[in-house]
């Protein structure tokens, strides 16, 4: 049973080809329920250009004009709704008051229009981006492509040099080795006027070229080619390479939060303290197949002793608390330190994790709610 979500990949995009050159108009739908529906079946739902997802039976009992509304006429208004798809998705799922399912239903099945009539014989694509007629032109792009990120598959990589070889006027590509020091060679980049660099790799990889970048006004694309890819996952950027190259043709971009640990240390995915911090090396190692420290892991987990620790926030607590992603539930007597008005908070704890994406490990999602935008 699948959840409602505002990723693109979970979307299908439906070209019903009334325009003269065959592209457009589009509709976007996607199948499930909503999050915390106590619903046992999935519905299908259809994007309306505010960004909210509303039940398709529901869509076709509106007015033509009020309609209009889940039509994309092409390309650009397209992009315009799905750029802003980020977080929990918002949704309509109730039904017109009075009208049965069964009801509406059969009102379909007579008044249904010829533009929704078109939607039975559009065929879907899933992850898949329109190119637009008119892609953005770089001066100096960079491909910086590190063959020990994920599963060692050469011909991914050529697939992706050649899919953006036309994206700048000059295409500089960088062969990460064990020794090269990222940050620097991303610094030099910059100076050599780079206006673009994409990065075709992990997440490790992805934050020391990020934190060179960090700003500047330079584009930063990614191309998930690494064994988690959490941070690309957190920011919707499709999983299929080819899908992401062309994401970047686009040139839709955004601005992203960047968290500092240490007061230099940049962190885009997430940073911990305490045992996570401890076994955050081993498995790094466990992911590249070295097993010799599993019972050390093990012995870390079990027997790591808890210690004292203040959180400071930039407002007060409970302003804090109902701006997070659980403040829409009461507070539990466990809870009352939130209710305070102070902005610091002392605790006893194993580990504290800061997310700036819901994804952490193998996209384990322990920080749901959190999001790079």
């Amino acid at each position: 049973m699948r959840i409602l979500t505002n990723t693109y990949e979970d979307c299908e995009l439906l070209n019903l080809g009334f325009n003269k050159n065959g592209r457009g108009p589009y509709v976007i739908r996607q199948d499930g329920i909503p999050p915390a529906s106590l619903e046992a079946q999935e519905d299908r739902f259809l994007l309306r250009k505010d960004g909210t997802w509303v039940l398709n039976i529901t869509v076709y009992t509106l007015s033509e004009k009020e309609q209009e509304q889940f039509i994309f006429q092409d390309a650009a208004e397209l992009y315009a709704t799905v750029e802003k798809l980020y977080g929990k998705p918002v949704v309509e799922a109730a039904l017109p008051p009075g009208k049965s399912r069964a009801e509406l239903l059969a009102a379909i099945n007579t008044t249904i229009s010829k533009v929704w009539s078109r939607m039975r014989e559009a065929r879907a694509t899933r992850s898949v981006m329109i190119t637009p007629k008119y892609p953005p032109k770089y001066r100096c792009a960079v491909i910086i492509l590190n063959p020990a990120s994920g599963p060692r598959n050469q011909e991914s990589r050529l697939q992706v040099r050649n899919r953006l070889a036309g994206i700048s006027d000059s295409l500089e590509e960088v062969i990460t080795q064990p020794e090269t020091a990222l940050f620097d060679r991303t610094a030099e980049s910059l100076r050599n006027g780079a206006d673009l660099v994409v990065v075709a790799g992990g997440d490790g990889t992805v934050r020391q070229v990020a934190s060179a970048l960090v700003g500047t006004e330079v584009t930063l694309g990614i191309v998930p080619l690494g064994t988690f890819n959490n941070f690309a996952r957190s920011l919707n950027i499709p999983s299929d390479p080819l899908a992401a190259c062309d994401l970047i043709q686009t040139g839709l971009t955004r601005s992203i939060d960047v968290g500092i640990a240490n007061d230099r240390e940049y962190f885009f995915e997430a940073a911990g303290v305490g045992v996570d911090a401890d076994l955050f090396p081993i498995g790094e190692e466990v992911k590249g197949g070295r097993f010799h420290n599993i019972l050390h892991a093990i012995h870390l987990a079990l027997w790591h002793a808890q210690t004292s620790a203040t959180l400071y926030f930039d407002r007060p607590v409970k302003e804090a608390y109902k701006r997070s992603f659980r403040g829409q539930f009461s507070l539990r007597a466990r809870r009352r330190r939130f209710k305070r008005r102070k902005r610091t908070i002392k605790i006893r704890c194993s580990f504290i994790a800061v997310g700036n994406g819901a994804l952490l490990w193998k996209q384990f999602r322990s920080l749901s709610g959190s999001d790079p935008g």
